[in-house]
């Protein structure tokens, strides 16, 4: 669970453990987006987005599809920073 963050390996499999780190940020149209990461050493192993209002849909696509919402922060952006951060 959680890529082999230590934290995880506490029996408690229902819940994540704390995060290393956490950041709120307000987008123009009062969206708020909740940056959470988990590490091991310097090495990003997880990373939660929650994005405040935006239901069961991927942000920052066609909104002419079902489940999709147009407006920021764009998910595929942000599953290809991911998987690039994690990488290094």
């Amino acid at each position: 669970m959680l890529n082999g963050h230590p934290a995880a390996e506490t029996g408690e499999r229902d819940r994540l453990p704390p995060p290393d780190s956490s950041e709120a940020t307000t987008l123009p149209d009062a969206r708020v987006v909740t940056t959470s990461d988990w590490r091991v050493a310097d090495r990003l192993v997880a990373r939660h987005v929650l994005v405040g209002g935006l239901g069961h849909a991927w942000s920052g696509s066609d909104e002419k599809y079902p489940y999709n919402d147009s407006r920021a922060p764009d998910a595929t952006a942000l599953l290809g920073a991911f998987v690039r951060h994690a990488l290094q």
